[in-house]
């Protein structure tokens, strides 16, 4: 996959100079929500440079720094309990897509041989006190959150493991247009691949904060 546009120069005396500028690495999308409770998480969405496809990651916090007030991230790529990978499908970034120009919830289930995992997009609301309940109020929206919950199928005992950050607006309108683009990308992928098998978190750590 490539993007080459090809511009024409032409210098004073006219001679004219072909300039071919290379686009060929789509930078992925890393948001980071770390807090003192070492309960946060970092989400990640990129598209392989090989063939297209777009990926969605989270993982989990593994430190935090009580003096610097920062959270870190690097313990938990190498623990699969730790982070988790999928791979969009192009009517599944379609879908979140939908939810930020519409407003609303969306889920889906990516079924594998040991386990199932459940993704959801939706608008990210407060908690409401137990006066404000009794006041009637209505959750405010803060706004959107993103998800995905591993349950084992081979174990029905084991817990389920989920995956869960909270997204402001304007981190909603980043992802919207980092999801626009590579998806447009995606369309002149020479290569596709049929495959929902699921590729390791890749770099999501590297920006730690």
């Amino acid at each position: 996959m490539n993007f080459s546009p090809t511009f024409v120069v032409k210098s004073e005396n006219c001679v004219a100079k072909t300039i071919k500028i290379e686009h060929n690495i789509t930078m992925p999308v890393h948001l980071y929500k770390p807090n003192k409770n070492n309960s946060g998480h970092a989400c990640s969405f990129s598209q392989s440079e090989k063939d297209g496809v777009i990926y969605a990651s989270l993982i989990k916090q593994s430190g935090w720094d009580a003096q610097k007030q920062i959270g870190t991230f690097r313990a938990s790529k190498n623990d699969p309990t730790k982070n988790v990978n999928i791979k969009l499908a192009q009517v599944e970034v379609a879908a979140i897509l939908d939810c930020l120009d519409r407003n609303r919830g969306y889920s889906a289930f990516h079924d594998a041989d040991k386990v199932t995992k459940v993704i959801r997009f939706e608008p990210w609301m407060n908690k409401l006190s137990e006066e404000s309940v009794k006041a009637k109020e209505k959750p405010v929206q803060k706004g959107y959150s993103f998800s995905i919950t591993i349950t084992n199928k081979e174990d029905s005992t084991a817990p389920k493991n989920s995956f869960y950050v909270g997204l402001s607006f304007a981190e909603g309108r980043l992802i919207r247009e980092y999801l626009m683009f590579v998806l447009n990308k995606s369309f002149f992928t020479d290569v596709r691949v049929e495959s929902r098998s699921e590729e390791p978190v890749e770099d999501l750590v590297e920006g730690e904060i």
